[in-house]
């Protein structure tokens, strides 16, 4: 009876080291696919910003136009 109790206590800790390390090889990889996620937004934020300083300049350079035209200093424009 000891003999199989201790065979049925060697397989419980078997699959118990089996489970943890399946855990840790999942969960490394949800780490490094939650990392080049979060590259990939870091990244469209970045060019996001740098499209709205360069539509912000585009407007500035619209109204100084407008401004121009309207004062009558720019009607080649």
């Amino acid at each position: 009876m000891n003999d199989l109790m201790a065979i049925l206590i060697q397989m419980a800790v078997g699959l118990l080291a089996l489970q943890v390390a399946a855990l840790v090889w999942f969960g490394t990889r949800a780490l490094v696919a939650l990392g080049k996620l979060l590259e990939t937004v870091a990244v469209s934020r970045q060019d996001a910003q740098e499209t709205f300083s360069v539509m912000e300049a585009r407007i500035a350079r619209l109204e100084t136009r407008c401004m121009m035209v309207n004062l009558g200093a720019g009607e080649k424009a």
